[in-house]
Parts: structure tokens; C-alpha cells; sequence
């Protein structure tokens, strides 16, 4: 059983393990527990630590403490305040600290944060992780209402999923869809190459995407207007000031994110509703993997047309929400290569989408009364 010591001085850390320690065989350990170990023995431990230990030190010494807990060879998660700036954020991420930013701390949405951390580390010993590091950082999205915004769109979309399911097609997809009749947003921000795969552009172009102020669209398609975040070098603008910004713009947001910002933001609302869609494919143990996550629709990407699926199987994971299976078609690839956006001459597809779309405009009170 892995051990994670708890240097955090949060009296609800117990509560927020608890229900974590036996599905992914953790133990939680004290910090008295932790002084007394070996130091070779702590290498490819873990550890969880919050501004809380720090109180009114510094951040500068924050990075310091955490630096040396690194160096002794433990992965170290640290919840914190969300800051004004960003150079607390990135110093963490440059560490290779898994990050929680918060404003208001929850046991529920903390538990779920390590959650998908720990399910993210793939279930493999941190010694592993060391050899080949994979930097983890979950930003905070927080929008907070004020009362002197003159525009509030009515509603946003937040579509996320796991990795390589496709969530940025789906995202397309609704956002193509919704700007027949509507202004959309559209704003990858998961930071995958949207412009390249899908508008042809290359990569030189999608490089000069970066968002930063003032944030203007990278593409104008119609009604839909594109930005993306530049996955091909550094942010000049966060993911929380865009969100902000989107909001001020007449028109339907439609915000691709990654799963970890998904995760940070279950507890904000984007406008004055917020429907949150959650792609997955037919990989049965990526959505128990998923399955705690909240979602008002659940995207099935990628289903095959050839081979039967029990459709309730994927349903029993979210009782709660609405669940849409989109089929595998040949012109899937087929409009990757040729820089399509939509596939137009897909039945099945469409038909899908329609479907989702339908749910999303209805809201999701009207999706709970439509069937299937």
C-alpha cells in the first residue's frame, strides 16, 4: 500500500482521503510518521501540503519548503489560495507540484481533485513518474459574477474528456451546429492544436494564435468565432482572464478544456447556465475512471457501427446525465486530413450531434424529459 503524508495542516484532510485510500490502495500518513523515515526510504513517496503549514510566509518560501521536500525524493500535491498573478502557479508547475488553486475550500471538490490526479498517474509508482516526470497542474477557472457586467451570456457549454477521445471534435461539432442560428464562442483551451487539425492551418500560423490582451479570434467562421490557446509555447494570458474576457462577448461560449480545469471549475457557473458535456469512447475502464465526474451529458465519441454495444452499460456509469453516443465513421479520418470542421456528409454523425445539440438547447432540466 502507498503511503501519503499529510503535511498540510488541514484538519480535513482525513475526511478528504478517507473514501480515496482503498480504491487506489493509498494510506494517509502523519507528519510525525514522516520524520521519522529514513530519507532514502521517502523516494517516490508522496506528500500533500497547503498554504495552510505556511500561513503568513511567503510564497518565495513556500517554493523553497517545497523545493527541498523534492529533492529528498517525494511527489509533492499542495493546495493553495488562488493568487493574484501567475508566478506562484508556474514557479509550482516548473517544480513539478500537482497544484489545486482554490478560493473556497470543499471536501467534495478537494477529493475529487486527487481523484483524478491519482487516476491520471495511471496507477504507477511515483518512481516511475520520477524517471519520466509528467508536470501536473490544475488550474482554478473561477468566473466570478459581478453585479456591474452589462453582458452575461445566458448560456456557456464546457466540454472536456479524456485524453485522446476526442473531446475537441465534439466541441467543434456543438459549436458549428449552435452558430447557425446563434454568435458562438468558441475557445480551445485545452491546449491541442484545434487550428491545425481541424482549419488546415499550419504551424507557424497556429503558433501565432497565442491569446493575450486584447483577445481576439484566430478564425472567424460565420457566426463562430475561434480562439485557441497556443499549444506550441507559453500562455501570454490565463485561462481564467479568458473566461472573464468571453463573458463580456455577445454570443453562446462554447469552452474545450482539459480535463484537470474541467475538474477545477464543477463548482463555477461561465454565464447564467452552464451545461457541462464529458466525452469519452467505448473504453470501459477509462469511464470508470471517469464515472465520478459530474456532467449534465456524456458524449459516447467514437462508437462502433459494426459491432453491437450495450448502450445501459455507459448509461448505469452517469444515472444523472443524458447520455449521447457519436458513431466511428470512416469520414471521421477522412475530415481530419482534409482540415474539416464539421463533417457535413456524415448521416450518423449529424444525427448524433443533432441529438446533443437538442439537450443542449433545451437546457438541463428539458434534457432530463427527453428521451434517450
Amino acid at each position: 500500500m502507498k503511503v501519503i503524508y499529510d503535511i498540510s495542516a488541514l484538519p480535513e484532510m482525513k475526511d478528504i482521503i478517507a473514501p480515496l485510500e482503498e480504491k487506489h490502495g493509498i494510506r494517509l500518513a502523519s507528519q510525525n510518521e514522516l520524520a521519522q523515515q529514513q530519507v532514502e526510504t521517502l523516494k517516490g513517496q508522496r506528500a500533500i501540503s497547503s498554504d495552510m503549514r505556511f500561513e503568513d510566509k511567503t510564497d518565495e518560501y513556500i517554493i523553497q519548503q517545497l523545493q527541498q521536500f523534492i529533492q529528498i525524493g517525494l511527489k509533492m500535491y499542495y493546495i493553495a489560495a488562488v493568487r493574484e498573478t501567475d508566478e506562484f502557479k508556474d514557479a509550482l508547475s516548473k517544480l513539478g507540484v500537482t497544484c489545486y488553486f482554490i478560493t473556497e475550500l470543499t471536501i467534495d471538490g478537494a477529493r475529487k481533485w486527487l481523484d483524478m490526479a491519482f487516476v491520471e498517474e495511471g496507477g504507477e509508482s511515483t518512481d516511475s513518474s520520477a524517471k519520466n516526470p509528467v508536470f501536473q497542474h490544475i488550474s482554478h477557472v473561477a468566473v466570478q459574477q459581478k453585479e456591474e457586467r452589462t453582458t452575461v451570456p445566458t448560456r456557456a457549454i464546457v466540454v472536456s474528456g479524456a485524453s485522446g477521445a476526442g473531446s475537441t471534435f465534439i466541441g467543434l461539432q456543438v459549436a458549428k451546429r449552435l452558430s447557425q442560428a446563434n454568435h458562438v464562442n468558441y475557445v480551445e483551451a485545452g491546449l491541442r492544436p484545434c487550428l491545425t487539425t481541424w482549419y488546415g492551418v499550419s504551424d507557424a500560423d497556429e503558433a501565432k494564435a497565442t491569446l493575450s490582451e486584447p483577445v481576439l479570434p484566430a478564425i472567424e467562421d460565420g457566426n463562430l468565432r475561434v480562439y485557441t490557446r497556443n499549444p506550441f509555447g507559453d500562455e501570454a494570458i490565463s485561462l481564467r482572464a479568458v473566461t472573464e474576457t468571453i463573458t463580456h462577448i455577445p454570443g453562446v461560449a462554447v469552452y474545450d478544456m482539459a480535463l484537470q480545469d474541467y475538474l477545477a471549475s464543477v463548482n463555477h457557473s461561465f454565464a447564467q447556465e452552464t451545461v457541462r458535456v464529458l466525452v469519452t469512447n467505448t473504453d470501459l475502464h477509462r469511464c470508470r475512471y471517469l464515472e465520478s465526474l459530474p456532467a449534465d451529458i456524456v458524449v459516447v465519441n467514437m462508437a462502433p457501427t459494426r459491432l453491437p454495444i450495450d448502450e445501459a452499460e455507459f448509461e448505469d456509469y452517469w444515472p444523472n446525465a443524458k447520455v449521447v453516443f457519436v458513431p466511428y465513421e470512416p469520414e471521421q479520418s477522412l475530415a481530419v486530413v482534409q482540415g474539416q470542421p464539421v463533417i457535413l456528409h456524415s448521416t450518423g454523425v449529424q444525427t448524433a450531434i443533432h441529438k446533443l445539440v437538442t439537450h443542449i438547447e433545451g437546457g438541463v432540466g428539458h434534457a432530463d424529459s427527453l428521451v434517450g
